[in-house]
């Protein structure tokens, strides 16, 4: 947790440390401007008969995508539209090889082989396609040849992506974080600079407060926020909120922004004794951190231990000591909001 508030400070706030790494910001900034212009002078992005919305953001660290394609997928799917999604499968098993992981009628067993966030999209949609790969290219081809009849396909985390042409663009910022100290990678948590947000068609923030600069930017900033649907055991049986207020809680998450996930448990009043936040993507399968956690766990008597859907998603397939309480969550834009996006993207 030291580490993990140590990179908030020099990345998310002005320091000495973030101004001693400007220089290497603009050797960045150089890289991406110069890919930039080759793909204006050689790139030939691809057109599809098929309406392509691209989910993404332009900050390092989590914003909540996955939450909000999951939002959007089954928004559209409730309108009437037949819709697939596109992940990535960042570190995942499908990666470099893309796949179907879910179809209209299942979820295939080997999703499991699949990364934690392409897992929950395709477990929180059940009847709209998913698949896993870092070509987008051949995912929508795939899907496309598999299901004909789409309408939409939503591309989670692409909006980097200069081989594809979109027809929608939206980009998501945290409120708890906004984006940072202003600066570009490695200074700051910016991957381009923040008049970028004006490629987008659409910006959520994801959170209750306004980022001022980016509507400033922007003429369609939508405010969107992550509620707490219930908490519930391995088994899936609800545990009460009075319960986990009561007790000793500490909280486990490899996640983009931990603050986050802390911010949502202590607006909850739910209060815990310690965090093992770990990196973003990380493997629980890997290293010692069982048996040291579950000596914390027993030295401090804590009764829960509070996770994240995303996490669960590994959690659930290794052995460990101790049991956990799955905070579920979902992305809700208010109604007028929803409406104007509604219009927006099916115009």
């Amino acid at each position: 947790m030291k580490l993990q508030n140590f990179i908030f400070r020099n990345l998310y706030q002005k320091t000495f440390i973030s101004f001693l790494l400007l220089p290497f910001s603009l050797i960045y900034y150089l890289g991406t401007l110069i890919d930039s212009i080759l793909h204006k002078i050689i790139g030939n992005p691809v057109f599809f008969k098929v309406r392509i919305i691209v989910i993404g953001n332009i900050v390092s660290g989590g914003t909540g995508k996955t939450p909000f394609t999951i939002y959007l997928a089954n928004l559209l799917s409730r309108k009437g539209y037949k819709v697939a999604v596109s992940h990535r499968d960042y570190k995942g098993g499908f990666e470099k090889k893309t796949s179907l992981i879910s179809d209209r009628q299942k979820v295939y067993e080997f999703s499991n082989y699949a990364c934690d966030e392409a897992q929950l999209i395709a477990t929180s949609l059940p009847g709209i396609p998913v698949v896993g790969g870092k070509n987008r290219i051949e995912a929508i081809n795939l899907l496309c040849r598999t299901f004909p009849d789409l309408d939409y396909v939503i591309l989670d985390d692409s909006f980097q992506n200069k081989k594809i042409i979109a027809d929608y663009k939206i980009l998501l910022f945290n409120a708890t974080g906004g984006y940072g100290n202003g600066f570009l990678l490695p200074a700051g948590i910016l991957r381009e600079p923040l008049k970028n947000c004006k490629k987008a068609d659409c910006i959520i923030i994801n959170g209750k407060k306004r980022l001022k600069e980016i509507e400033i930017l922007h003429q369609n900033v939508l405010q969107g926020s992550l509620r707490i649907e219930e908490f519930c055991d391995e088994s899936g049986n609800i545990v009460e909120l009075s319960v986990l207020q009561n007790n000793k809680c500490a909280l486990m998450s490899a996640i983009g922004n931990p603050h986050s996930f802390e911010k949502t448990i202590t607006e909850n009043n739910i209060s815990f004794i310690t965090h093992f936040a770990f990196p973003d993507h990380f493997d629980y399968q890997s290293d010692n951190w069982n048996s040291e956690v579950t000596d914390v766990l027993n030295r401090e008597k804590i009764a829960f231990v509070i996770t994240t859907e995303k996490d669960f998603t590994k959690l659930k397939r290794i052995k460990k000591e101790f049991d956990v309480v799955i905070l579920k969550v979902r992305f809700h834009l208010a109604n007028n909001d929803e409406s104007f996006l509604i219009e927006q993207v099916t115009s």
